[in-house]
């Protein structure tokens, strides 16, 4: 995510989380619980680093797995809001092609199509290069992304309440030769006033052969593509490795 990601996630901080729970549809636990059977099944250590990791949903639920774990984001009010809400997590400002840590990470994760925020192939090649460079060899990264060969526009209003706020979220998306063009207005109301926050931001427009041929280009071995924990989206399944492994459609079994 750039800065004009950040700005935007800046100005709704107060916001997100009463649009993404699981009132509305999103069950964070069950999403960390899938990765966590890779992350088993895998024989992985127990530490998590999530890029992208907004208020920390996902972070909460991996320290009540028993994670140690550690979040990154592009946003420092977002930040302010995980920080509230977790317990033993270490939080940084960053940003994908640049975030480092001094230790690297048996699994990194990034959720809700946070890594659409590159524009380009050229822009996701250079966060994958990163993101490996602050992952253990043999390592897992799980991410989820839209993929699509035909993008759409998309127009949407939804209303929400919580926290002592009223607010309507109206999305208007529209596919450009620069990627898919976002641009929301929220209408705000406590009680007492009303606020307007605009925002637009851009992500890129990929298939989902181009992120597998992304990932194969910077030293990932795809090991799922499919629906996995969640509807709209591809979840890829990526380990850093260079021994080229068999592809699976689905997690491997436990036995």
């Amino acid at each position: 995510m750039d800065a004009t990601g950040s700005h935007y996630y800046d100005k709704i901080a107060h916001l997100y989380d009463i649009m993404y729970n699981p009132d509305t549809g999103f069950d964070h636990m069950a999403q960390v619980q899938w990765v966590d059977d890779w992350r088993a099944k895998l024989n992985l250590p127990k530490t998590v680093l999530d890029l992208a990791c907004g208020t920390g949903q996902h972070l909460a639920c991996f320290e009540a797995l028993g994670y140690a774990t550690f979040g990154i984001d592009a946003s420092r009010r977002m930040l302010d809001v995980a920080a509230r809400r977790l317990h033993n997590t270490p939080l940084q400002q960053g940003f994908f092609h640049s975030f480092r840590r001094a230790e690297e990470a048996p699994l990194i994760t990034c959720f809700f199509n946070a890594l659409g925020y590159n524009t380009n192939l050229s822009e996701l090649r250079q966060a994958l290069q990163n993101i490996r460079a602050n992952l253990l060899d043999d390592g897992l990264l799980v991410f989820d992304v839209v993929c699509t060969t035909a993008a759409e526009p998309v127009f949407n209003v939804r209303a929400f309440e919580g926290n002592g706020l009223q607010f309507s979220r109206t999305f208007i998306g529209i596919p450009t030769a620069e990627g898919f063009k976002s641009t929301l207005y929220y209408v705000v109301f406590d009680g007492r006033s009303s606020e307007v926050i605009e925002e637009t931001t851009l992500r890129g427009i990929f298939s989902a052969s181009d992120i597998q041929t992304a990932l194969a280009e910077c030293g990932f071995v795809v090991l799922y593509e499919g629906s996995g924990y969640t509807s709209g989206l591809t979840v890829f399944v990526a380990l850093n490795r260079s021994v080229i492994a068999p592809r699976r459609e689905e997690p491997w079994s436990a036995s």
